[in-house]
């Protein structure tokens, strides 16, 4: 299991977004180590209902001094908006 935990920035130009992210993954059953991670994409927001629906293409790197993972993230979240 892996749980990244990260802090980022968004660059808004009307609903679509540039974003940069960096921060750790903790990695644990096998490994149970934790390191680096950033990421960077491209999305948009969607009105869908009362919300938004939130789709992002971004690419992920996770760090390691033993092996660098390279991964193509594609994200799908609901955006509540009270």
């Amino acid at each position: 299991m892996a749980v990244p935990v990260k802090l980022g920035v968004r660059y808004y130009i009307g609903n679509f977004y540039v974003a940069g992210e960096g921060g750790v993954v903790f990695l644990s059953k096998y490994l149970n180590s934790s390191r680096p991670v950033a990421s960077i994409g491209l999305g948009d927001k969607i009105k869908l209902g009362s919300g938004k629906l939130d789709i992002s293409l971004r690419q992920e790197f996770w760090l390691s001094n033993v092996q660098n993972l390279n991964m193509a993230v594609l994200r799908v979240a609901y955006e509540i908006v009270w």
